[in-house]
């Protein structure tokens, strides 16, 4: 095999598989969504709510990173703490669709309720171009009627 067929090769596999460093940029955002939504979920669990809320809603704070944010609903459907708009504070956003139509906060309710833990995938408008973008959630069930989520854009 030539040297131009396998780099020929190998650059196809990155297109094709997903490899390269685009899938490490995606795989350390979702890693650091992980991370964050566990630490926001002890804090939950160590300071109470009132004191976590209060953190996880300071922006530049320890729970804020870029486009990495937290936010806690209870298990209705109603954003009790947001890192990004404090407007939704106290909205149910049960029945919110995606733009492709996906009810993801009842996917988020579901999983927290089912599961306890685990990711939800969903497109929503990116910060920054305002523009449609997959993403995904990490969500965590903290005591009875609450989770933690943390989203990463794809």
């Amino acid at each position: 095999m030539t040297a131009h067929l396998k780099k020929l090769l190998l650059v196809l596999s990155i297109l094709v598989l997903g490899f390269g460093p685009n899938a490490n940029a995606m795989e350390a955002r979702t890693e650091a969504a992980k991370v964050m939504a566990i630490k926001a979920a002890e804090h939950i669990k160590l300071k109470g709510q009132k004191a976590a809320f209060a953190a996880f809603e300071t922006k530049g704070g320890e729970y804020h990173d870029k486009a990495l944010y937290v936010f806690v609903l209870n298990l209705s459907g109603s954003v009790v703490s947001h890192g990004a708009d404090k407007n939704l504070i106290g909205k149910n956003l049960l029945n919110i669709k995606d733009t492709t139509g996906k009810e993801f906060v009842k996917e988020f309710v579901n999983t927290a309720k089912t599961k306890g833990v685990g990711w939800v995938d969903y497109v929503w408008p990116h910060p920054t171009t305002k523009n449609p973008a997959p993403k995904s959630s990490y969500i965590l069930q903290v005591g009875k009627n609450l989770l933690v989520g943390v989203g990463a854009y794809k």
